[in-house]
């Protein structure tokens, strides 16, 4: 798979750093779009695990589900289905 570069020294050095301290886990919010999707792929190479979650306000959309569905068989990682509601504390 093409993994497209935006490493910066900086950013690069940030991401290491972020990793060692969480154990190599971090959790990224998953709208399935073009940026959640290379932002899976740049976490990839840093975090040994990546937990994806998708917030949604109406559920069961069976356009969102499907395109959920293909990013879990393409990352083989489980996105977590989540409801606005769930995330208020």
């Amino acid at each position: 798979m093409f993994l497209p570069t935006f490493n910066t020294e900086i950013s690069d050095a940030l991401c290491k750093d972020i990793a060692k301290r969480s154990k190599g886990v971090c959790f990224l919010g998953f709208s399935h779009g073009k940026d959640s999707v290379l932002a899976f792929l740049q976490l990839s190479r840093y975090f040994k695990r990546i937990i994806p979650f998708h917030c949604a306000s109406i559920p069961n959309m069976k356009f969102v589900t499907s395109i959920l569905d293909y990013y879990e068989y393409e990352f083989q990682t489980k996105i977590l289905r989540l409801m606005g509601e769930d995330l208020v504390m």
